[in-house]
């Protein structure tokens, strides 16, 4: 049990809170979040970074999967949205083998230090060794490569993409640029 759920815990026998209803996310497969998540506009924004999002973070159901993933332990989650990725990663890279000599390279995003203190886990990360984990010899899973320099703050606190992206602007450093040279990330 990590600090924040202890400190809950104990707030919420102090000062009980009307909660909704808890989704039980053991029983969730990937199908069926697949059906009725709300799925990502591809918009300019997007498209001109070269990547894809899967789901809209205003579905309820999103929101809900990643606010239980992030701060309530729920890991299970990291298998669902692991399975889900790969799937979807492995119909991108489908032509990819054809196209280049290396294997595409999968890049977790690294928490702060306190996060990951507090959470004792990077979502990212297991997120990420699940799609490794299902797409084994089809792409390199580097966690290390990326390390948070700056912190500017959460990113729950900003409103809107623009917000966002300047907020990590320069956040993160590429700690082995050798590795990553040619690759597709």
């Amino acid at each position: 049990m990590n600090f924040r759920t202890l400190v809950a815990h104990i707030l919420d026998a102090v000062f009980p809170a009307k909660r909704k209803k808890k989704r039980s996310w053991a029983a969730m497969t990937p199908e069926r979040f697949e059906d009725i998540a709300t799925k990502a506009t591809q918009d300019g924004v997007l498209s001109a970074a070269s990547a894809i999002a899967l789901f809209s973070y205003n579905d309820p159901l999103v929101k809900d999967a990643m606010h239980a993933l992030k701060y309530e332990g729920e890991k299970t989650i990291a298998a669902l949205f692991g399975t889900i990725l790969a799937e979807h990663v492995r119909e991108e890279l489908s032509d990819h083998a054809l196209l280049s000599d290396s294997l595409p390279i999968l890049i977790p995003i690294p928490v702060t230090f306190g996060r990951h203190i507090e959470r004792s886990y990077n979502q990212t990360e297991l997120i990420g060794e699940e799609v490794a984990r299902r797409m084994q010899g089809r792409l390199d899973y580097a966690p290390g490569i990326l390390s948070r320099c700056e912190f500017h703050g959460s990113q729950t606190q900003a409103k809107t993409r623009r917000e966002r992206s300047s907020n990590i602007r320069g956040a993160f450093r590429v700690t082995h640029p050798e590795d990553i040279v040619g690759r597709d990330i």
